[in-house]
């Protein structure tokens, strides 16, 4: 069985129809060695908003520095933290 699903979770958005060819997968119950390794384009959807979103970015910055994706990290870091 695959991580990643064809469908997008949560509420409908507008811009769903930029994705629609994307494949998906919650980054919250993912491992890090299970993220992609290739340069791509990629997409992070929050999709409970009941979340505090700082929170949410802290997070994930976590879970991204146990990976080698370092200048997404660093892009984070320096934009939201």
């Amino acid at each position: 069985m695959s991580l990643y699903r064809d469908r997008l979770l949560g509420n409908p958005c507008i811009c769903d129809t930029l994705f629609k060819e994307f494949k998906w997968i919650e980054i919250v119950s993912v491992k890090p060695k299970h993220l992609p390794k290739k340069p791509g384009v990629y997409v992070i959807r929050i999709i409970k908003k009941d979340y505090n979103v700082e929170e949410i970015i802290s997070k994930w910055v976590k879970k991204l520095e146990m990976t080698k994706w370092e200048p997404l990290i660093r892009y984070i870091k320096t934009k939201t933290l």
